[in-house]
C-alpha cells in the first residue's frame, strides 16, 4: 500500500506549495520606485493599493488588536531551532538548559523574541509516528516542554511550533488504525457507503468520518484512494486483508489538525506555529483558535496572501532572488524591496526574513531595518551548523536593538510609514520615515528614519544625508543620530549639493515658469493645494524638508510642492501664469554611514528624556567599532566521531555471530541520503569521519579492517527478553521503550524472532556490553564490508534490486513492524553470510557530535516509509546512509531501528 497525495486533493484541507522549493513572497513584497524621480507616483499607487486591498478583503484590522497577539507586532528576532541543540538540551544531565541557549545567543547577536521549535523534520518518517508525537516524545513530554515555555517566556521568549500540512502518511489522530484490515457488513461493520468515495488521502478520509455523526470508522485503500465509511465497528470482527487499513474513530478525541495543534498549543502555553511549506494559513486555523479561546499566531512559510490579512499577524519573507535550494548565491536588487503587506496593514504585519543558506548576511539585515520588518537568526539548518558571522552578529545586534526600542515606542507600526522618503540626500542612500502617530510627552510630534546605505563599497563619511524643515526657534526641533548615539546640529545645505540654487534672500522667483515631473522637479505633490496664499504655500515648502521649490498659480490659489528643482530645466509656459518659487536655503543633518550599513535619525520636539539618553549611550557604545572591522569569514563547524571503545576479544565466533576476515584496504564509498544542504554550497552536510577535514555528504576513502565478529542478525526480541531478565534493566524514561510489547518485560510470541525496536542508542549499546561476554555496535565501516565485501555490490546478494531478498517497502499510515530476521535468508545474505542486512530494520553504527547537534548513522534502511518527499528518506543500497539526530532516549526510539553487535577477534 502507499499514502497517495494527489496535489489537488491535497489542497482541499491545506495550501502547500506545487513545488517542495518555495519561491518569492509574491504579493508581500513589492519592488521600490525605479529612480528618485519616480518616487512620488510610486508610492501613490502602493497607498491605492492599500486602500483598495483593504476594501476587497473587508480589512479593519482587528486580529492585530488581539491582547494575546499584540507582541507580533515587536518580535524581530526569531531563529528556527531544533530542541535537540546542545546548547538547549544536556543529554548528559538529561535537562533542558534554557538560560545556556538564551545566553549563547545574547551573546553572539543581541538575544531573540520568539523561537521556532523544531523537532519534526527531519527525522519525521523514521516511523509512522505523526507530527504531534514526535512533540509527545520529547524528554519529558508535554508536561516538560509545558515548563519550558514558562522559562522562556519568562526570558520575554515567544514560542511557535512548525506545522507540516504535508504529513498526512502517518499515524492519524484521534483513530486507531488497523493495518491490513477489513470492515464491512458481517465482518465487524455496518455499510455507510456501498461505493467508495475516490481521490481521497488517509486525512480525507477520516475527516469524512469526522464530519458524520454516525461514521464509527473508515476503510482505506491507499494505492485506490478509496474511502468508505461504517458503523458499529468491532475491530475482533475485522477481516484479514493486506489491500485495506481501518482506522476506528476514538470519539471525544480531537482528530482535525486545527483541533489537534491549537489544542496542543493552548495545553502548553504555546504562541502560535510556523506553516510549513504553506503559502497562507486557511482560516478554519483561526475559527478553531476563536472557538478554543486561545489566539494563536500563523506564520505561513511563504508569507501569506492578501484575505489572509484579516487573521495572520505574521509570515516569512523570502525577500530578494531567492535561491534556496541552488548553488548560486543570493541575489539582492540595489534598491531594495518593500514590504507590502506591512504597508496594506498600516503597519502591523511581522514579516520575519529569511535566508537558509545565506552566509552573508549584511543586504537582508538591510532590507529588515529599511522595512521595520523582523529577521529569521537560523543557524541550526536540519542538523547543519549555517552559523552567523562575527560581523553579521554584530550587525544583528545593532539592527534588534533599534527595532526594539523604536518598535516598542509604535514608530514602526506608522500607518504613515513613507518608504524611499525624498528627504534622502546622498545617491543609493534610502530611507523610509516613520512618524509616530498620536505620541505622548517627548515622542509628540517625533518622526524616525530609518537608513541604509546601499554602496557597497563606499563609506560615506559626515557628509549631509537628510533634509529637515526650515529651523524655527518658535517650534524648535531636536535630531539624534539613533545608530551612533549623538545629538545632531542642523547644518546649511551647501549649495552645491543641490545644483541650479541661486543665491538670494528666501526664495527666489521664476515667472511663466513652471516645474514638475521631467520638468526640473520631482513632484511631492500630484494634486494641488487649492485656495490659498503665497505665504500659506511658502509655509508648506518651509515645513517640508524634501521642499526645495513650490509653483504657485494666483488665479486659484494652487499650490504645488516640489523636490529636487533645477531651475534651468523649468518648463517655460506664460499662459497660465505660473510662477515657481525656489528655495535658497536648504538644510541637513550629516552623519556617517558606513558601506552597507545602517543609519538612524530621530527628530522630536523635545530634548532627550531619561530613557532615550540611556538607548543612546548603548548605541554609542555598541558602535565604536566599525562593522567591517569585525571577522566576516564563513567556516564549518567541525564534527567528530564519537569513539567505539574495544571489546574483550574472542578466539572463535560466539553463539550467533559470523567471523568477518580482516581487509587490508577497503574501499569504504558512502554518501548521505540528506534532502537538504549541499556540498556545492560548503554547508558541512552529513557527517565527518576522523581522516577528512570537514563534513560532506559524500565519503570515499580506503580504510583497514581487523578481523571481527558480527551478530548473524538483529538483535531480536527474545535475545533483548534475556537481557533484561539478566540485568533487571529498567528505562530511566520509558516513553515509547518497547512500544509493541503492551507493558510486558517479556515479548510477546510473534515478536520472537524479530528484530528488537523501540530502543535508544544508549539502550543498544547497553545491551552489546552486556551480550557475548561484551561486544559493541560496529563502525559503519565494519557493518558496510559485512554487507559488500571487496566488490563494491550494491546490494548484499549482488548488483540487482531483488524484491525477493529482502522486505517490500510498507507506506501506509500504520507500520506493522519488521519481518522475522530468517525471513530472507539465505537468498538476502551478505557474502560471509551475515543476514537481515538490508530493508527490514534500521541498524545503529557511528555517532557524530558537534558543539550544536548529536546524530548517528543509520545503515540498511527500514520495511517502512512514508510516501512524501519531506519524510526520512531509504537508504537500501549500501553506498548510502541515513542521518538520524539524536536528544534522548525517548525522543531516538522508533519501531524502524534496530541494531546488531559487533566483537573484536583476538
Amino acid at each position: 500500500v502507499m499514502c497517495a497525495l494527489p496535489v489537488a486533493a491535497l489542497l482541499v484541507l491545506v495550501c502547500v506549495l506545487p513545488s517542495p522549493a518555495m519561491g518569492s513572497c509574491g504579493a508581500c513584497q513589492t519592488s521600490g520606485p525605479t529612480s528618485v524621480d519616480a518616487q512620488p507616483a510610486w508610492l501613490a499607487a502602493l497607498r491605492s493599493d492599500r486602500l483598495a486591498t483593504q476594501q476587497k478583503i473587508n480589512f479593519t484590522g482587528g486580529v492585530f488588536a488581539v491582547p494575546q497577539l499584540r507582541w507580533t507586532q515587536t518580535s524581530y528576532i526569531q531563529p528556527q531551532m531544533h530542541p535537540y541543540d546542545q546548547f538547549f538540551y544536556n543529554y548528559t544531565t538529561h535537562e533542558y538548559t534554557v538560560d545556556v541557549y538564551l545566553n549563547d545567543l545574547t551573546k553572539r547577536y543581541g538575544g531573540i523574541d520568539a523561537m521556532l521549535l523544531w523537532p519534526t523534520y527531519t527525522n519525521i518518517g523514521i516511523d509512522d509516528r505523526n507530527q504531534f508525537d514526535m512533540f509527545r516524545s520529547l524528554p519529558g513530554g508535554l508536561a516538560m516542554l509545558t515548563n519550558v515555555t514558562a522559562q522562556l517566556h519568562a526570558r520575554g521568549v515567544r514560542v511557535l511550533w512548525p506545522y507540516n500540512p504535508w504529513d498526512v502518511c502517518t499515524r492519524r489522530e484521534g483513530y486507531t488504525g488497523y493495518a491490513a484490515a477489513n470492515c464491512y457488513m458481517g465482518h465487524g461493520g455496518v455499510d455507510i457507503d456501498q461505493q467508495p468515495h475516490t481521490g481521497m488521502n488517509a486525512a480525507q478520509c477520516t475527516a469524512l468520518c469526522d464530519a458524520d455523526v454516525a461514521c464509527d470508522c473508515v476503510v482505506f485503500d491507499a494505492s485506490r484512494q478509496y474511502c468508505w465509511r461504517r458503523a458499529h465497528c468491532q475491530p475482533s470482527a475485522f477481516q484479514a486483508d493486506p489491500e485495506y487499513t481501518v482506522f476506528v474513530r476514538q470519539r471525544g478525541q480531537p482528530s482535525s489538525d486545527p483541533d489537534v495543534l491549537v489544542g496542543l498549543l493552548k495545553q502548553t502555553r504555546g504562541d502560535g506555529f510556523n506553516g510549513d511549506t504553506m503559502q497562507f494559513v486557511p482560516e478554519i486555523w483561526w475559527e478553531t483558535a476563536r472557538n478554543m479561546s486561545y489566539p494563536v499566531a500563523f506564520e505561513p512559510e511563504a508569507c501569506g496572501t492578501d484575505p489572509a490579512l484579516d487573521w495572520s499577524t505574521m509570515g516569512w519573507a523570502k525577500w530578494g532572488d531567492y535561491h534556496d535550494d541552488a548553488y548560486e548565491p543570493y541575489t539582492y536588487p540595489q534598491v531594495p524591496m518593500i514590504d507590502r503587506f506591512k504597508f496594506v496593514t498600516n503597519g502591523k504585519f511581522m514579516s520575519n526574513s529569511v535566508a537558509r543558506w545565506e552566509k552573508d548576511r549584511l543586504n537582508r539585515i538591510q532590507i529588515v531595518w529599511l522595512n521595520g520588518a523582523g529577521y529569521e537568526t537560523w543557524e541550526n539548518v536540519w542538523g547543519i551548523w549555517n552559523g552567523i558571522v562575527p560581523r553579521d552578529g554584530e550587525a544583528i545586534r545593532r539592527l534588534s536593538s533599534m527595532l526594539r526600542f523604536f518598535g516598542g515606542a509604535g514608530y514602526l507600526q506608522s500607518p504613515e510609514w513613507e518608504p524611499f522618503t525624498l528627504e534622502i540626500v546622498q545617491d543609493l542612500v534610502f530611507g523610509s520615515k516613520w512618524p509616530l502617530a498620536n505620541g505622548a510627552g517627548d515622542s509628540a510630534n517625533s518622526t524616525l528614519w530609518s537608513i541604509v546605505n546601499r554602496n557597497f563599497d563606499k563609506n560615506l563619511t559626515t557628509v549631509p544625508q537628510l533634509l529637515v524643515p526650515s529651523p524655527n526657534p518658535a517650534t524648535p526641533k531636536y535630531y539624534y543620530d539613533c545608530y551612533h548615539g549623538v545629538q545632531l546640529q542642523v547644518e546649511k545645505l551647501p549649495q552645491h549639493q543641490l545644483p541650479g540654487m541661486p543665491s538670494a534672500s528666501d526664495y527666489t522667483a521664476y515667472p511663466g515658469k513652471n516645474a514638475y515631473q521631467g520638468h526640473g522637479a520631482v513632484d511631492l505633490d500630484l494634486d494641488p493645494v487649492s485656495s490659498v496664499t503665497l505665504d500659506q504655500c511658502m509655509a508648506r515648502c518651509d515645513a517640508t524638508a524634501a521642499c526645495s521649490c513650490f509653483v504657485f498659480l494666483p488665479s486659484s490659489g494652487s499650490c504645488w510642492r516640489r523636490a529636487r528643482c533645477v531651475a534651468a530645466q523649468f518648463e517655460r509656459d506664460t499662459t497660465q501664469n505660473y510662477t515657481t518659487y525656489v528655495k535658497n536655503t536648504m538644510y541637513a543633518v550629516a552623519f556617517p554611514l558606513e558601506a552597507t550599513g545602517l543609519g538612524c535619525v530621530l527628530e522630536q520636539s523635545q530634548p532627550a528624556d531619561a530613557r532615550l539618553q540611556a538607548f543612546l549611550a548603548t548605541m554609542q557604545s555598541m558602535t565604536q567599532r566599525a562593522l567591517a572591522s569585525y571577522d566576516a569569514t564563513f567556516h564549518r563547524l567541525p564534527q567528530q566521531m564519537v569513539p567505539i571503545g574495544p571489546s574483550p576479544r574472542a578466539q572463535s565466533p560466539p553463539p550467533g555471530m559470523v567471523r568477518i576476515p580482516a581487509a587490508q584496504s577497503f574501499r569504504f564509498k558512502v554518501r548521505g541520503v540528506e534532502i537538504e544542504g549541499s556540498d556545492q554550497r560548503g554547508e558541512g552536510v552529513d557527517v565527518q569521519y576522523p581522516w577528512e577535514a570537514y563534513p560532506s555528504q559524500v565519503h570515499d576513502s580506503n580504510v583497514s579492517i581487523a578481523a571481527f565478529f558480527l551478530d548473524k542478525y538483529p538483535v531480536t526480541a527474545a535475545n533483548y527478553s534475556q537481557y533484561l531478565a539478566a540485568t533487571g534493566y529498567k528505562p530511566r524514561d520509558p516513553y515509547n521503550w518497547l512500544k509493541t510489547w503492551n507493558g510486558s518485560r517479556s515479548c510477546p510470541a510473534h515478536l520472537a524472532n524479530t528484530p528488537v525496536t523501540y530502543v535508544s542508542l544508549a539502550e543498544a549499546r547497553a545491551y552489546c556490553a552486556w551480550a557475548h561476554g561484551g561486544s559493541r555496535l560496529p563502525h559503519e565501516w565494519e557493518w558496510q564490508y559485512a554487507a559488500q565485501g571487496l566488490d563494491g555490490r550494491a546490494y548484499p546478494w549482488g548488483n540487482s534490486k531483488d524484491q525477493a531478498r529482502y522486505p517490500v517497502l510498507m507506506t501506509g499510515n500504520i507500520y506493522s513492524g519488521p519481518r522475522e530476521v530468517t525471513a530472507f535468508e539465505p537468498q538476502g545474505n551478505s557474502p560471509f553470510g551475515v543476514a537481515d542486512l538490508v530493508g527490514n530494520v534500521w541498524q545503529y553504527t557511528e555517532e557524530f557530535t558537534d558543539v550544536h547537534t548529536r546524530a548517528v548513522v543509520l545503515r540498511g534502511s527500514a520495511n517502512y516509509r512514508p510516501n512524501y518527499l519531506w519524510y526520512f528518506p531509504t537508504a537500501l543500497e549500501l553506498d548510502t546512509h541515513g542521518k538520524y539526530f539524536l536528544m534522548d532516549e525517548s525522543y531516538e526510539r522508533a519501531g524502524t531501528i534496530g541494531f546488531r553487535c559487533a566483537k573484536d577477534s583476538a
